[in-house]
């Protein structure tokens, strides 16, 4: 019985061991199992990490080559085109494909870099580019002066020299960037100034190089231009744009340039006498013939008569008559007398109210010391005016003068009662007749011979010249729909730039442009793009019921200005770029360090100096500028505005981003925008 009780608990105990093994096998295998998939997911994690920076890499080696590639004359990136033209798009040297994001035409671009790890997964990173790098990307871009900004403008801005802050308040959320570094002017501080996008002051200088073979320059412009629309250096041009059946119109004008003529003549201003020579010549003399005696009767006072003239004389007698005379008496009575009294009123008018802001709303470029900012608005008001209203009637006693009765009164007068005769002696003179003789000398003409001296008498001229000022004349205009390529090109200046845009188009000079009127953006329903351009005082914001994408270039090689004629409150739309000269209001002249040293300074079209103001309220601009010269549409002094627009607001047209202006200046070098982790 002992024995088998003990195997019994051997038996026991076996079975105990083996389950224990068993579970400490299945626990082994769970915790084996467990740091294999920890392993696993650390090797994943670290796979991921490693694709994402090689990716990273593989971008940065595709962003390099693609940044020193060449440019041919179509502004095409080599690189770029020889990936396209492969059968997987890719980037020599690089695991990176390229691809269109807009048609064949476009400029915009996506690099894809795909990372495989861990047999199954793979990153992918991309990014946005633009193939060139278009002045039309920038809200404003200065290349040989310093760029005054202020307010709240929308889009980059890019000096050459330095940045230079304007007013208390200014809000900047877009790059700023300059090589010379920035300060502030006119109570702008770095305490009430806040710049929250990206900013650097101290970046590599971009030239405004626009002549170089490997980019678009004006010669390429006039190249890719139809001969109808090519304008030649013998007229001036003015346009003006307008739409006509959802299509892009313009009116064009030539004019002839005004000539200044010095012009010589020859001026009479003498006389030389020249070959004495004595003549003999005839002339007539009256001389004394004698005297004739002849008679006349005339008339000799005789003597004088005494003569009695009859005059009469009226005769007035003293006589009494009876009158009758008023005997007045004093009357006492009452009447009601109105007592007003002053009431003050007002009424409504509308009248020009001045709106100082501060340096967060609108913004403008400017130039000149310190000022302020501000604008003219219409505004109902109330105007204080006062009227003599009726208060009410108070009785008041007076006295008056009433007829009680007549009298008889007798006077004296004097009567007229005859006339009397009167006799008066008067001398009269008496003449008698006599016949008298007198003298007559006789005169008779005798022909007499005598010598002079004679000269010849030879003119003497001067050359003088006079000034003639020719004006220009309208020699010839017509209506034409826009080209298809939408460009435009004058050798000469445009005097004049106005009106609506519906589609791409660039206008460009060898001289300058002068805009003299609004220019808006419109769809084919007559939306604008922006709200409220004219008006200051409300916002000015994106027009929900504009659907279009218009675009407007103007390039000048010399400048593009706004002309005195523009209306007060003005809206531009368009991207403007002046290669030599500067962007900006007319009338203003800049030192070599680009600061305005004198302001309203015009002439008439012949170059003499005029007298005259720039001085308008708002300037709304939607689009960029690029410019060589220092932008300047505001010019303030010793706290004044002086010339400009009181106030202004900037904002860069996103839609240049995807359709800027048919062949507008670029510099061949890509942009890069954000990189995206889409995998």
């Amino acid at each position: 019985m002992r024995q088998r009780g003990r195997s019994g608990e051997r038996g026991t105990i076996l079975l105990f061991v083996m389950v224990l093994a068993v579970v400490l096998a299945f626990g082994v295998t769970v915790l084996l199992q467990q740091g294999e998939l920890e392993a696993r997911s650390t090797r994943v994690r670290l796979g991921s990490i490693r694709a994402l920076y090689e990716a990273y890499g593989e971008l940065e080696k595709a962003r390099s080559l693609i940044a020193s590639s060449n440019y041919d004359r179509t502004m095409r990136n080599e690189v770029i085109q020889e990936a396209l033209a492969s059968h997987e798009g890719r980037i020599p040297g690089t695991n990176v494909t390229v691809t269109r994001m807009t048609g064949s035409d476009g400029t915009w671009y996506r690099l894809t870099a795909r990372v495989p790890y861990a047999e199954f997964y793979e990153r992918v990173v991309t990014q946005a580019f633009r193939e060139v790098d278009f002045f039309s990307s920038y809200n404003l871009f200065v290349a040989d002066d310093p760029a005054g900004i202020s307010g709240c403008p929308i889009g980059a801005i890019h000096s050459n020299e330095r940045i230079q802050f304007y007013f208390p308040g200014g809000l900047y959320r877009h790059s700023i960037t300059a090589v010379d570094g920035h300060e502030y002017r006119s109570g702008a501080t770095s305490s009430n100034t806040r710049i929250l996008g990206p900013f650097d002051d101290h970046v590599a200088r971009i030239d405004l190089d626009l002549s170089s073979s490997d980019r678009f320059n004006l010669d390429y412009i006039k190249a890719n231009t139809e001969p109808v629309f090519y304008f030649d250096s013998s007229l001036n041009t003015k346009i003006r744009l307008f739409i006509q059946s959802a299509q892009q119109w313009l009116h064009v004008e030539r004019w002839s340039k005004p000539e200044i003529r010095y012009v010589e003549y020859q001026a009479l201003v003498g006389y030389d006498y020249v070959n004495p020579r004595e003549e003999e010549y005839t002339y007539t003399e009256r001389v004394s013939a004698g005297f004739e005696t002849r008679t006349r009767t005339v008339q000799v006072l005789d003597h004088y008569e005494t003569v009695q003239v009859a005059t009469q004389i009226a005769v007035y007698v003293t006589d009494t008559r009876t009158v009758q005379v008023p005997v007045y008496r004093t009357e006492t009575a009452t009447r009601e007398v109105p007592v007003y009294r002053t009431e003050t009123r007002y009424r409504t008018e509308t009248q020009n109210v001045w709106v100082p802001v501060d340096g967060s709303e609108g913004g403008t470029t400017v130039g000149g010391d310190s000022g302020s900012l501000g604008y003219w608005m219409p505004q109902e008001v109330q105007v204080p005016y006062t009227v003599q209203v009726l208060d009410h009637y108070e009785t008041e006693t007076y006295t008056y003068q009433v007829v009680d009765h007549y009298e008889d009164q007798v006077e004296s007068y004097q009567r007229f009662d005859h006339y009397d005769t009167q006799y008066v002696d008067t001398q009269q003179p008496v003449y008698r007749t006599e016949t008298q003789e007198y003298q007559v000398e006789l005169f008779e003409d005798v022909q007499r011979t005598a010598t002079r001296t004679v000269y010849d008498q030879v003119p003497i001229y001067e050359t003088r010249t006079r000034t003639e000022y020719i004006p220009s004349r309208l020699v010839s205009q017509f209506d034409r729909q826009a080209p298809a390529n939408g460009v435009v090109f004058s050798e000469s200046d445009i005097l004049s730039l106005s009106g609506d845009v519906i589609q791409r188009l660039t206008i460009a000079t060898e001289g300058s442009l002068l805009i003299t009127g609004n220019i808006l953006y419109k769809d084919a329903e007559g939306d604008t793009a922006y709200l409220n351009g004219d008006k200051p005082w409300l916002p000015y914001s994106p027009n929900p019921d504009y659907n279009n994408i218009a675009s407007l270039g103007l390039i000048a090689q010399q400048n593009v200005l706004y002309s005195r004629s523009m209306p007060s409150n003005a809206e531009i739309n368009c991207s403007m770029l002046a290669m030599r000269g500067r962007v900006g209001i007319e009338g203003i002249t800049l030192d070599e360090n680009g600061e305005v040293v004198a302001y309203n300074k015009f002439t008439d079209e012949w170059g003499r100096p005029i007298s005259a103001k720039f001085q308008k309220n708002s300037l709304r601009r939607l689009g960029g500028i690029t410019t060589a010269g220092r932008p300047v549409e505001t010019v303030v002094k010793s706290g004044a505005i002086v010339s400009g627009f009181n106030i202004g607001q900037s904002v860069f047209d996103v839609g240049l981003l995807e359709a800027p202006p048919p062949y507008f200046l670029a510099q061949p070098a890509p942009r890069f925008f954000a990189t995206i982790i889409e995998k």
